[in-house]
Formats: C-alpha cells, sequence, structure tokens
C-alpha cells in the first residue's frame, strides 16, 4: 500500500509509483486537497523492493509512504472526506461496513494556516505506521500520518482521525480503505503469475521453444512465490499450430513450501507435482490445466509445460517473464527454468535455461506464454493442500512423505519411488502381522483366505502413497495391471 500527497495546489499530481520487482500499481481512492491526495495498491511476490514516486509536472512539493501487508487477500469498500475547521482541536470520522477480520487503512493529512505544524492521531486505537515530515508550502504548515487498525467483528465501523496544536485555518484530507483478509469477502483479487505479458494476456506469434530437444525428455517452468492466500486456478499456454505427429503436451503445477535460506526446486526443498494433464495431437489455441490448486501466501509455485516430441511451437508473449514491465511475476530466477524428465512427480534439481549448455538456452525463451491466474476470493473457504511439514508426524500429508524422503540422501523422483515401495512393503507386513496377532488374541484358529486379505492390505497402502504424490505414474500403472491380473486369474480363473 502507498500513500501519496502532492501538497501543491492547482490540482498536480505525483506520476504512478513503480518498484524494482515490477509491480502493477493501481490508484484506490484520491481527493484534492490543496495538491492531491491518493492510495494506491499494488500485489508483489515478494523480495527485495526498491519503491519510486515521481512527481509530475507543477507538483514541486510531495510525500509518500509505503506499508506491506501479508495475508490481505483484496479491497473491500473506501471513504473519503475533505474538510476544515477554524479550531486548534478536533476530529474528522468516516464510517464503513466492513467483513470481520478486515483492516482499515488510513491516511490523514492537514494544513495550518498558521506557524504551528499540527499534530495527528488516531482516536479508534489505530496504530501510526508512518509519520509526514512537516514543511512549510504557499505559507502553511503541512503533514500527515498514514494508521492503521484490525478489527475481528464486521458491520459498521466508524473511524475516528484526531488533530491537534492547529489554528489559522485547519484543511484536511481523510481516506479509508477496507483490506480483507481471511473470511472476508473478495471478487476483484486475480493476479496472472508467469510470462502474462502486457497487458496480460498479449501474445504474438513468435515461438522460442522450437528447438528445444523434448525427445531428450525435458520439462520447462516459471517459478514464483503466491502473493496471496488462495486457488491457482488454471495453468495456460498457447499452441502455435496443429499437430497430426504423435505429440503429447503435458501442462503441470508444483508447489514447494520452503524454510528460511532454502531455495525452492533443489534437493533442499523439492517442489511436488500437485496436478497435471496431457494432450495429444493438440490443436492450435489455448490450452488449460483447469484443475484448481489451493495456495498460499509466500509459498513457492512452479507452472510447467513439457512435451514427447521435439519442433513443440508455443507462442510468446509481449513481455518476459521476470522482465521490466510484464504483467506477470517470475523470481528466482527471473524467466525460464528446466528439469530433467516429463513432469516428474518431484523437482529436486532446477537450472535457469539462460545458464550455458542448457538445452533450452534460445532467444526469447523467458517470453514463453506460459501463465496461471491466482484468485483470493475463497480464503478460509478451502483448506489448504499444500501446507509446510517439516517432518511433522502428524498428518498423514506430512508423515508419509517425511517417512519417504526420509531414506534419500538427495531427493529424487527414482529414490522416492524405491523408499515409497520399501515403506509399502513393510507396512503391508506389519498390518498383516498385526491382524494375525489379533486373531490369534481372539482364539480364532484357521485364517481363512489370508493371500487375499495380505493383497487388500498392499493395495490399501499402495493407493494411500500413490495418493499423496510419492509414486511415479508408471509405477501405478504397473501394479494395477498386476493387481487386475491376480484378481481375474483368482475370481474368475482367467489365466
Amino acid at each position: 500500500m502507498i500513500h501519496t500527497m502532492c501538497w501543491t495546489s492547482a490540482g498536480s499530481d505525483v506520476s504512478t509509483p513503480t518498484d524494482s520487482l515490477s509491480t502493477a500499481y493501481t490508484r484506490i481512492v484520491s481527493q484534492i486537497f490543496g495538491g492531491v491526495d491518493s492510495v494506491w495498491r499494488g500485489i508483489s511476490s515478494g523480495g527485495s523492493d526498491v519503491v519510486t514516486v515521481a512527481r509530475a509536472a507543477g507538483c514541486s512539493n510531495f510525500s509518500f509512504s509505503v506499508d506491506i501487508y501479508s495475508f490481505v487477500t483484496g479491497i473491500g469498500v473506501t471513504n473519503q472526506d475533505v474538510g476544515s475547521s477554524g479550531g486548534t482541536t478536533g476530529s474528522d470520522s468516516l464510517t464503513m461496513i466492513i467483513q470481520p477480520n478486515s483492516f482499515i487503512y488510513e491516511g490523514w493529512s492537514l494544513s495550518n494556516g498558521n506557524s504551528n505544524c499540527p499534530t495527528e492521531t488516531g482516536g479508534s486505537g489505530q496504530a501510526i505506521r508512518d509519520t509526514f515530515t512537516c514543511f512549510v508550502a504557499g505559507g502553511n504548515r503541512q503533514d500527515g500520518v498514514t494508521m492503521d487498525r484490525q478489527y475481528s467483528s464486521g458491520g459498521s465501523t466508524a473511524t475516528v482521525a484526531n488533530w491537534g496544536n492547529g489554528g489559522g485555518g485547519v484543511v484536511w484530507s481523510h481516506m479509508t480503505v477496507e483490506l480483507l483478509a481471511s473470511g472476508g469477502s473478495v471478487t476483484s483479487l486475480t493476479q496472472c503469475y508467469g510470462a502474462c505479458g502486457n497487458p496480460a494476456i498479449t501474445l504474438i506469434n513468435t515461438n522460442a521453444t522450437h528447438t528445444v530437444n523434448f525427445n531428450q525428455s525435458f520439462t520447462l517452468f516459471y517459478e514464483f512465490q503466491s502473493g496471496i492466500n488462495g486457488v491457482l486456478l488454471n495453468v495456460t499456454t498457447n499452441i502455435a499450430k496443429t499437430y497430426a505427429n504423435g505429440q503429447n503436451v503435458a501442462l503441470g503445477v508444483y508447489t514447494a513450501s520452503c524454510g528460511a535460506g532454502q531455495t525452492p526446486f533443489t534437493t533442499a526443498c523439492g517442489g511436488l507435482l500437485q496436478s497435471s494433464t496431457q494432450r495429444a495431437n493438440p490443436v492450435k489455441g489455448r490450452f488449460a490445466l483447469t484443475v484448481p490448486v489451493t495456495v498460499s501466501s509466500g509459498e513457492w509455485i512452479g507452472i510447467a509445460v513439457s512435451a514427447t516430441l521435439s519442433g513443440l511451437d508455443l507462442n510468446n508473449t509481449n513481455a518476459g517473464c521476470g522482465i521490466s514491465g510484464d504483467g506477470g511475476i517470475c523470481v528466482n530466477p527471473p524467466g525460464m527454468s528446466f528439469t530433467t524428465g516429463m513432469l516428474p512427480s518431484i523437482v529436486s534439481t532446477s537450472a535457469a535455461c539462460t545458464a550455458n549448455g542448457s538445452p533450452c538456452n534460445t532467444a526469447g525463451i523467458s517470453t514463453t506464454g506460459l501463465w496461471a491466474w491466482i484468485n483470493g476470493n475463497i480464503i478460509g473457504g478451502t483448506p489448504s493442500q499444500n501446507t509446510a511439514c517439516t517432518n511433522n508426524f502428524a498428518q498423514l500429508d506430512c508423515m508419509i512423505p517425511a517417512m519417504v524422503n526420509g531414506l534419500c540422501s538427495v531427493v529424487t523422483a527414482s529414490c522416492q519411488t524405491s523408499t515409497a515401495l520399501l515403506w509399502i512393503i513393510i507396512l503391508s507386513f506389519t498390518s498383516f502381522l498385526l491382524l494375525t496377532v489379533g486373531f490369534a488374541s481372539a482364539h480364532v484358529t484357521k485364517f481363512v483366505a489370508a493371500g487375499d486379505v495380505f493383497m487388500f492390505l498392499f493395495l490399501g497402502w499402495f493407493f494411500i502413497f500413490a495418493g499423496l504424490g510419492v509414486l511415479q505414474s508408471f509405477v501405478i500403472i504397473f501394479f494395477l495391471f498386476i493387481g487386475a491380473v491376480a484378481f481375474g486369474k483368482t475370481a474368475r480363473n482367467y489365466f
């Protein structure tokens, strides 16, 4: 959130703010107060940032403040007021009907007509986040503050701002903005991540993937951090031509919850495949993975594309992922990355396509049209599917990956699959042993269909591990085939 104040008269303003993360800022509320008083919002994926505010022509004096809010899902209602008074003290009140858990972000700017600098305080328990420096402009002393407060209850809420040390005619600008948090109703917060183009979605007729040798099995992906809690609605690319040569194109979504100092999509913090889709002989036009994936603010996400044959043509965008001016977001590193395999179940090794010797170091590769939309409008409505786990044995989705990955010195797809099968065998025998001990303690001396029971136990553990994504797809297909053969022989004597 940015609060800008151009103190000059005649309606002069500041230019739209910019920053080093290519954040697109939007003016939420603004009003004339000698000059122009405004509140802006931008959505960033995080990282070291430098914010720049420049004055437009005629704006000789200006102030601005920058405040960062996490776990905010969107903008709710706003209110504003310009007023004046001859008193040395006073207040102004703005009322909004807000959602539970919302923040009220508040800009409070004043001008005195005498030699005193006015003072500002919150009258509703607000905290002052930023204080503008008082200075003289046109014979007036001018300054202001930025305040906020979170309210646990919703409904009609009055926000009171006070001034003191006034005199000589006090003029003020008062603006309030509701920042929706978990539980609020959001309809406007949808952010494009990846190579979206500017404005999103803007495609051009060139492509940079044609020379990538997918015959050797590679996956290309953009990685970024979600700036909001919400749902990744889709992963989309635009195929530049129709294929009839057996080409198979695949899209996928990876997530990684990394601790401090851990680099995502490496052995320190691998990305797990959450959802994928494939299409044989795709036709020219949009190709999308539409299965939603719940994501959390700060969680690393990879949106990936792969193919079975070289010669894949995907349209580019007019601005690259992570390049200044792009409407999407792509960081760490900027641009396209690659890993080996066709949508492996886990990405534990990766590198930038622009690295020397990479299989995808072609001109314009980081403008390849591959993007995803994240919407924050159901925060609190869908349980997180991808919570951070650090060998947490309290939940099944944390326990089993920790058991599997804990036996790998380097977590790769092959090691993960092998250790998963080992644990399935161990747990199957353990479950069968506990079951037979239970029968023995109940004085059951004849155990009928013991082999079938063991098979059901094995398949039960197998599907639990498969459901949590720690087995590669070919292993699942193989065991399904073996299981079908075994049941067919037992039940119908087909073999």
